[in-house]
This record gives C-alpha cells, sequence and structure tokens, in this order.
C-alpha cells in the first residue's frame, strides 16, 4: 500500500521494485488501500477458519500509513448496534485484524509512518504494539519511550536509527539507508529468479 503523493519525487518506487522482483506483487495506492486490505484481511480470515499455520508468507508494506485516510482509526467506533454485525468491516479495522492475527498465519505487516504522533492518529496503541520490531530515527524522549519503552531514540544523531525488538529486548543502533538503484533492483531480481 503505497502512501507516497503523486507529485513526490518518489512516486511510483514501490511499483519498480516490485515490477522487477519475480514474486507476486501488488501495488495499491491511497485510493485503492481499503479494497487491497481487504483482500489481506480475507486471507488472514481463511487461514485462520482452516487453521492453516504453514502456508507461504505475505508480507503487507505500507508505506505512509499516515497518508492513506481510509487506514485511520475511527475516534467515534466506540458504538455497539445490532446492525455492526452486518456491514462489512472497516479499513482501519482490518487492518487491526490482519496486525493481530496475521502472524500466526503467516501474514506479516511492514508499516512506514513519518512521525509518532501521525501514527498515535492512524493506529491506536494495541496496534500499536502488535509490532513486535521496530525501527526509530532521531525523535523526543518522550515520543521514544511510547513507542520503544525506552528514550534511546532521543539520543541519536543525524543520519542514525535505532532497532527495537521486543521479543528479545534488544536495542541496536544503525545506518539507515536509502532508496536501492534500479540497477540493484534488476539485479535482486535476476538472483531471485536464478534460485527458482
Amino acid at each position: 500500500l503505497d502512501g507516497t503523493p503523486e507529485d513526490d519525487p518518489s512516486a511510483g518506487t514501490l511499483a519498480r521494485i516490485a515490477g522487477a522482483l519475480p514474486h507476486r506483487c501488488d501495488v495499491a495506492g491511497w485510493r485503492e488501500a481499503a479494497d487491497a486490505l481487504t483482500e489481506v484481511d480475507a486471507i488472514v480470515s481463511a487461514r485462520e477458519e482452516a487453521n492453516k499455520t504453514s502456508e507461504p508468507a505475505v508480507v503487507v508494506l505500507i508505506n505512509g500509513v499516515h497518508r492513506i485516510r481510509s487506514l485511520r482509526r475511527k475516534e467515534d467506533d466506540y458504538s455497539f448496534s445490532m446492525d455492526d454485525e452486518a456491514k462489512p468491516a472497516s479499513a482501519d479495522r482490518m487492518l487491526a485484524h490482519v496486525l493481530r492475527e496475521g502472524p500466526g498465519v503467516g501474514v506479516f505487516c511492514v508499516c512506514w509512518c513519518d512521525t509518532a504522533a501521525n501514527l498515535n492518529r492512524s493506529l491506536d496503541r494495541s496496534s500499536i504494539g502488535e509490532f513486535e520490531q521496530r525501527a526509530l530515527m532521531q525523535m523526543s524522549a518522550a515520543d521514544s519511550s511510547l513507542l520503544i519503552e525506552s528514550a534511546g531514540a532521543s539520543k541519536l544523531g543525524l543520519r542514525r536509527a535505532i532497532f527495537h525488538s521486543d521479543e528479545t529486548g534488544v536495542e541496536e543502533k544503525f545506518r539507515p539507508y536509502g532508496i536501492p538503484s534500479d540497477a540493484f533492483v534488476r539485479g535482486l531480481g535476476e538472483r531471485l529468479r536464478a534460485r527458482g
């Protein structure tokens, strides 16, 4: 799901990368995000029903979750009525379901957001907690504590990031990388095809 604005210099990058890979890669813009998420949510539900835990992995990459309005959590979703069961699930609820239940059936999410404040507008606290691994760049101590329960990201210098694993509790600093060149992506695609 690509939330990159059309006038951004990196617009179309994900589609170019997806086109070079030998795997099935579907790229949906922010307008098609809800429909694409409906398909992913159906995969999770079908695998749950059939108790299929060893199916091929599905990876959902959400680039710019803060820009995809249909995925934003609804502030007024606290009411319950008998009609709620008849309505199709909203995109934000489908995303919460995929985040919560997907890993157990081989469906994983990688998500990027520009700020912690925008992440809080997009996902509720329990959904944020479903991300077992997180990478943070420099931010305030409060935002860092919210996301990784330490102020580690507030102590980062320029062009540095911190990787945090909830499972192991490990924090590791690293240098973030840029967008790969088209030549690198083509080479990677060729090597993956050769592995068959």
